[in-house]
């Protein structure tokens, strides 16, 4: 990966899974929650919880005639939400690092 022997040797984990190198890596975490993101494709991009919108409208899925198509919307939120973590992730840095 590039990373030089006695670098990598001196590792450690971060979370679950993610191994950094301390001082040499920048990792910062995005949450998909996929329930959440489920209930806002069945409540028009409501949270029920918090009784706001946090996502978006995908239709109505009373009028959604197979799974299909009820997988397809949720889907559609999954992007969004994938999308508006990326946008706020490099609007962040690009402002910290000054390019932005």
């Amino acid at each position: 990966m590039g990373i030089p022997v006695e670098e990598a040797r001196d590792y450690s984990n971060d979370g679950c899974w993610e191994a950094l190198i301390p001082g040499k890596t920048d990792h910062s975490f995005a949450h998909i929650e996929v329930l959440r993101l489920l209930e806002y494709t069945l409540f028009h991009g409501k949270s029920v919880l918090r009784n706001r919108i946090e996502g978006i409208d995908v239709g109505d899925p009373c009028k959604f005639e197979s799974f299909d198509e009820l997988y397809n919307a949720f889907l559609m939120q999954v992007k969004w939400r994938i999308d508006h973590l990326v946008r706020e992730k490099v609007d962040y840095y690009g402002k910290v690092c000054g390019i932005i």
